[in-house]
């Protein structure tokens, strides 16, 4: 069972992404159904290791600090990256990321969000 935490983080960028990218209906389905169906945030706890979360949207991904939202690596499209980067930089994600890198992420080692699974 998802935490509220993680259930808030996968609300708020979906609808972030929906708002970002669309003013219609159908223009929201189709993002929905195709290029974010498979987006994936991840957050691995480690020890010493700076608070940061990777996002894989189709066969690309990279990495982003949770304080700042500045990507570390990887090769997402600059759009994307700009887009996480606004999402994350928000004061409410931040500390919802932050939240669930100390708590859950510390006692799992891994956390996955999953905004377009309705499951």
């Amino acid at each position: 069972m998802k935490s509220k935490d993680v259930v808030r983080a996968e609300n708020s960028l979906r609808e972030y992404i929906l708002e970002e990218y669309s003013d219609d209906a159908r223009e929201r389905e189709r993002i929905n159904l195709y290029k974010y169906k498979g987006l994936s945030l991840i957050i691995v706890w480690e020890p010493n290791v700076e608070p940061n979360f990777r996002v894989q949207i189709l066969a690309f991904e990279a990495s982003f600090r949770i304080e700042g939202g500045q990507k570390i690596e990887g090769g997402l499209q600059d759009n994307d990256v700009s887009m996480i980067t606004k999402w994350a930089k928000q004061n409410v994600n931040k500390n919802l990321l932050m939240r669930i890198w100390v708590t859950e992420a510390r006692e799992k080692k891994e956390v996955r969000l999953k905004p377009f699974d309705m499951v």
